[in-house]
């Protein structure tokens, strides 16, 4: 029992994980009109796709000689525990899969983020979940994503119409623990801090983010001051790793298909804007400020990613996260047809990615 738990291999093999992969896509496109989700229909896709990464992660297990050598302190544990616990590591895809498309989409709900209610961010963050997590460090990938939907659906909840602290503070939180599993997200974490400070212009909500951001780097430091060492080693570790150029990791990460999704997934979001721009006055000043923080943080990612020398697949991760959010406007939009249309074609490039990752 003990060897089946802890094994780095299974048995299945890559092509009856492509045909359940396929099955998935049929099954999902069976719900067309994304828009018009009832809640047991969301909470079907998700489930669906969810496995779907499950049996990705499973038939394509991390490889350790595919993995770079770290100065993360918690990347390296969450690698190892991928190797040594393959299944165990695959089974935990499952609930912070949900976890994270919930929390983002539940964020969307409570501000009214659209003209209409809708359920339709559920379906679109499992898509893209499912594209950008299938890699061989999914493990890792999978609780970026979990901190960054946290995070982000909290930071979401601040242009609510009351502002609870704690919501703030616990956004924060989550978003400087990203950079501790990689540090090409420490400077995520200094533009959610930024944009927060530019988009709400208050001393409170500034002190928070900041004091909240630079926790849990802080602890780590303070911890590692108590046994002996420097107090300044891990973040000069860190800055140091950010700096390092590290394109040559993403070659097996950026592969045609994913490209091909990215680029679908961009030319949503620019038409998403610029549906927003056109009805942007319907909406109230606390929704427009969320949009702002999300069209902000998308452009500041986006730059990252090009000029960033240490760009990593967790990068790539968060900026397709931030996207997310805003892709309901655009299919509430469109006609009928052609959100049908829309909505079927992200999911076959994004199911696209996982296959293929199988087979290669």
């Amino acid at each position: 029992m003990y060897d089946l738990w802890s094994s780095t291999r299974t048995t299945i093999k890559p092509q009856y994980c492509a045909l359940f992969n396929f099955f998935c896509i049929f099954a999902v496109v069976m719900i067309l009109d994304v828009v018009r989700h009832k809640f047991a229909e969301a909470i079907l896709v998700m489930l669906l796709l969810a496995i779907s990464a499950m049996v990705v992660a499973l038939c394509a297990p991390v490889d350790v000689a595919a993995l770079a050598p770290s100065v993360e302190p918690w990347r390296t544990p969450l690698q190892n525990f991928a190797v040594e616990h393959n299944i165990i590591a695959a089974l935990l895809i499952v609930p912070l899969f949900c976890l994270s498309a919930l929390r983002l989409a539940r964020a969307t709900i409570r501000i009214s983020l659209y003209p209409a209610a809708t359920l339709a961010a559920i379906a679109l963050c499992s898509i893209v979940l499912l594209a950008m997590t299938a890699s061989v460090d999914y493990f890792s990938l999978i609780i970026v994503a979990t901190l960054a939907c946290s995070s982000l659906g909290r930071i979401l909840g601040c242009f609510g119409p009351v502002l609870r602290v704690q919501r703030l503070f616990s956004a924060m939180l989550f978003a400087g623990c990203m950079p501790l599993i990689d540090s090409s997200l420490l400077p995520v974490v200094a533009a959610l801090v930024g944009l927060i400070i530019f988009v709400r212009r208050t001393l409170r909500e500034s002190v928070i983010s900041i004091v909240g951001a630079l926790l849990p780097l802080f602890a780590l430091s303070y911890i590692e001051w108590c046994f002996g060492g420097e107090f300044s080693a891990l973040p000069v570790a860190l800055w140091r790793d950010m700096l390092t150029p590290a394109y040559d990791t993403l070659v097996d990460y950026v592969t045609l298909p994913r490209m091909i999704f990215l680029v679908m997934l961009l030319v949503m979001q620019l038409s998403s804007s610029a549906v927003y721009i056109s009805d942007r006055m319907s909406l109230g000043p606390g929704v427009r400020h969320a949009w702002s923080y999300l069209q902000l943080l998308f452009l500041v990612l986006v730059l990252l990613c090009i000029f960033l020398p240490s760009t990593s697949a967790a990068l790539m991760l968060l900026t397709t996260l931030s996207v997310v959010a805003m892709l309901p406007l655009l299919y509430l939009r469109v006609p009928p047809y052609l959100c049908v249309l829309l909505f079927t074609l992200f999911l076959s490039a994004g199911c696209a990615v996982a296959i293929l990752h199988i087979l290669a």
